[in-house]
């Protein structure tokens, strides 16, 4: 309701003015008359008027939502953003606990894997090791035949051989894996901790 002296809003339950004092009349009040409760916003404290009708607003002060809680006879006020943290809390539990299934796969995987790379540069050097020692035996045989020339080439040739074994790597696949594995476990324990953070 508007006074009539000055021009200033009143609640229609006021019989004088807030503003200039002045008697409100009777013929101003409405017939549907809305009952205020008088709360202050949890953000920024400023005075704010909620109706009956009110479940969801936006302070007029700060701009932030909020919503109206009514229980046993009690209103109160909850900022939206606290709902929200709850839910990005939940969700970031569940993401990070389906994160922890698929890591420990993908780590038993890299696990296998590494094993599997580690079987396999030990079988090449085992190999390059066995055409080693055939050759090395083949060349003793040839001195002892007196053959000195093929025992000469021989003898090269087992040089060749022993190079190539020591050359024998896994071209970066072990320690490409190794590192992806490392990066899984740091992973898988970021996520376990989100986890206990969230009980």
């Amino acid at each position: 309701m508007n006074c009539t002296n000055c021009g200033k809003e009143n609640d229609g339950t006021n019989s004088y003015c807030w503003n200039c004092g002045s008697k409100l009349g009777d013929s101003e009040v409405p017939n549907n008359k809305s009952t205020f409760i008088t709360l202050s916003c949890p953000s920024c404290g400023g005075k704010l008027k909620i109706t009956q009708d009110m479940d969801r607003f936006a302070c007029g002060f700060c701009g932030n939502e909020h919503i109206v809680r009514r229980s046993g006879g009690t209103v109160s006020l909850t900022p939206v953003v606290e709902g929200l943290r709850k839910v990005q809390s939940g969700v970031d539990k569940t993401a990070s606990e389906l994160a922890i299934v698929r890591l420990k796969q993908e780590i038993e995987e890299l696990e296998e894997e590494c094993c599997d790379l580690e079987d396999n540069l030990d079988k090449k050097k085992k190999n390059w090791n066995s055409i080693l020692i055939g050759l090395t035996l083949v060349v003793l045989v040839t001195l002892f035949a007196r053959n000195i020339f093929l025992a000469g080439f021989l003898t090269l040739l087992d040089v060749g051989v022993l190079v190539a074994r020591l050359k024998v790597r896994d071209n970066g696949q072990l320690g490409q894996a190794e590192k992806l594995l490392e990066k899984r476990e740091s992973e898988l324990k970021q996520h376990e901790k989100i986890v206990r953070l969230s009980l």
